[in-house]
């Protein structure tokens, strides 16, 4: 069932990245694409990138920090373009509960396409720049559709999440601590 593969792959994709182990699964894309003129798999980890968008935008709007803000922005500039690492690292593995909402939004995300019938028919990446690489040669159908729906559905999830689960203050105190003394002995 291909919402219970979005559901299952769209929550561990950060962690199948995390380990590097996603490049075994990019070659099956890419061979489905050039075997069959279409993918399922990439549907169910497209959600995943604007998980991490999301959470990155909540937590350049909720931080204090301008030591986190630093590392996020530019974060959030690369997850928009499809390269979640620097999201991954710098901002959702400090913090374990971003890291987990991000998972289950993408994982909600990723069902609701799973269950709309989304496929890849041209691979162009992820990100935005990726999204043209969904719409059908035929014209835009349902499967699109339902994509961008879990998307949004995604997005709206982990951009919530942070003001729920809030950021570590603690943390975030002291790093304005530690910026306002290196700002002091300079």
């Amino acid at each position: 069932n291909p919402g219970i593969a979005g559901l299952f792959i769209g929550t561990f994709w950060t962690l199948i990245v995390m380990c590097g182990l996603h490049w075994g699964i990019i070659a099956l894309i890419i061979n489905n694409t050039a075997t069959f003129g279409y993918d399922v798999i990439n549907p169910l980890i497209f959600t995943g990138g604007f998980a991490a968008c999301a959470t990155i935008l909540a937590v350049i709007i909720k931080t204090r920090s301008l030591k986190l803000r630093n590392i996020a922005v530019p974060a959030l500039i690369s997850s928009l373009l499809g390269i979640n690492e620097p999201a991954l690292y710098g901002i959702l593995i400090p913090r374990r509960k971003l890291l987990m909402s991000t998972m289950a939004a993408s994982g909600i995300g990723s069902a609701i396409a799973g269950f709309s019938g989304s496929k890849l028919y041209n691979f162009a990446g992820s990100g935005i720049q990726g999204t043209p690489g969904f719409i059908n040669p035929a014209g835009i159908d349902g499967g699109f559709i339902g994509l961008m729906i879990g998307t949004a559905v995604t997005m709206i999830i982990a951009f919530v999440a942070v003001f729920f689960l809030g950021l570590d203050e603690k943390k975030d105190d002291n790093e304005l601590v530690s910026d306002s003394i290196e700002k002091e002995a300079l």
